[in-house]
């Protein structure tokens, strides 16, 4: 095997202090694996348990769910394997080695000697537009690409291919860098001429350089720290708020005054004549705890769905192609839902500060800004059976409204975080007694 062939070797290596690194990938690359790795965790342990209706999912099921969750992490696994590749300068051997990032995994070496020269690949991107790249021409005539990955301002090029040629060429001199590196006062986003003569003395929104990559890492990280604060702050900002006096009470049976209020919010639920035996409040932020588990793959949703909408309205910007706006738009419902998850805890607190449980002698009823709703009419079907659940002291779920989907046994409604529990429990199942007796 001649020394300039390919070489794919298992060993790592150590490139030390001797060493120069000619190219390396962003490390931003790797950042696209993780919503598959944390969809496909997800996926992979909900049915074992995670999901609240784990034990009635059949085990085909679990099997499925299971296995499309462990196609995603390996979907992960791949990215982080192929992605993140570098190419180093070893001026103690005079040679170059491509090798992956983090692993060190040696993919292929190049003697310095064997290389002719550094050479500018024009190609074609993705949208069409006329693209660049560095390769290493060796002398064999065989070209080796420096990266894979394509830049569109040809000027980026240049400068890359002497830089790499230069310090290949005298390995241990400090390369001089040109006016793009140097620019570190330039804006994040500036306009370059068209370099091709077309439109002659217009300029237009050809390429976008990013001259000085620290405002953008900046605005990442500040993105991050938004989308992590950003549902424990909305959890805050309801705690802030204040209940409507009526709805401040404990549980039991009502007084005079706030049986009318209900009456009068219950109107076109509740009967003149109905009398109303207990109330009980939710306590504020219990659903949101029950559901915090979700909150993790909310926040990697929304990051990774920002980053593509923000990289796609960037590519657009640049080439003006449908088919990046298309991303573009593609991208928005991603970011909505990402926003919808995040605001979870401030929408369940909110409603839970604002919500009251009833129960008369004919049905039960949940009372909130929005209105009345009823959970459940005593002479319905879907009442029964009665399931309470202590999670505290003085606080319990008490479910008691089924689901007729022979999907979803069980019962899946009630009343959620409520103290007084055992009285309300007896009342329901006196009325349970009395509808089963008819």
């Amino acid at each position: 095997m001649k020394a300039h062939e390919k070489e794919e070797t298992t060993y790592k290596y150590d490139p030390g202090k001797n060493a120069l690194i000619l190219h390396r990938d962003s490390i931003f690359i790797w950042i696209f694996a993780l919503p598959f790795f944390a969809v496909g965790l997800l996926f992979t342990a909900m049915p074992w348990g995670l999901a609240s209706n784990s034990d009635q999912m059949p085990i085909w099921a679990k099997f499925i769910c299971s296995g499309m969750g462990m196609l995603s992490m390996l979907a992960a696994l791949v990215i982080w394997r192929m992605g993140l590749d570098e190419v180093i300068l070893d001026r103690s051997r005079n040679r170059l080695v491509f090798c992956k990032r983090f692993s060190g995994r040696v993919t292929r070496t190049i003697p310095c000697q064997d290389i002719a020269d550094t050479v500018i690949e024009t190609t074609k991107d993705s949208d069409g537009d006329t693209a660049y790249r560095v390769n290493l021409k060796l002398v064999s005539g065989e070209q080796v690409p420096v990266c894979k990955s394509l830049t569109t301002l040809r000027k980026s090029a240049e400068e890359d291919c002497a830089r790499i040629r230069h310090q290949i060429r005298h390995p241990f001199d400090t390369y001089p860098r040109g006016s793009l590196a140097k620019r570190n006062g330039a804006p994040l986003l500036e306009l370059i001429e068209n370099e091709e003569g077309e439109n002659q003395g217009n300029t237009r929104i050809k390429h976008l350089v990013v001259s000085n990559p620290k405002p953008l890492i900046e605005l990442l990280v500040a993105v991050t720290v938004l989308v992590i604060v950003g549902p424990f702050a909305g959890w805050w900002l309801a705690a802030l708020e204040k209940p409507a006096l009526a709805l401040q009470v404990g549980h039991g049976k009502p007084d005079a005054k706030l049986a009318r209020e209900l009456h009068f919010r219950g109107v076109s639920k509740i009967a003149p004549e109905e009398e109303i035996l207990f109330v009980a409040t939710p306590e504020p932020g219990h659903e949101g705890m029950k559901k915090i588990w979700f909150l993790p793959f909310a926040m990697v949703w929304t990051l990774f769905s920002l980053l593509w909408t923000a990289f796609a309205l960037t590519a657009a910007r640049s080439s003006r192609n449908i088919g990046s706006w298309f991303m573009v738009a593609w991208g928005l419902p991603f970011v909505g839902i990402g926003l919808v998850m995040l605001a979870t805890p401030y929408v369940t607190y909110k409603r839970e500060l604002h919500t009251i449980y009833a129960i008369t002698d004919r049905r039960a009823l949940s009372f909130t800004n929005e209105g009345v709703q009823e959970i459940v009419s005593f002479a319905d079907r879907e009442f029964g059976p009665i399931e309470a659940t202590n999670y505290s002291k003085t606080r319990t779920d008490l479910l008691f409204r089924s689901s007729l989907d022979p999907e979803s046994p069980g019962v899946t409604g009630g009343f959620w975080g409520i103290e007084g529990g055992d009285e309300a429990k007896a009342i329901l199942e006196a009325k349970l007694k009395e509808a089963q007796g008819r």
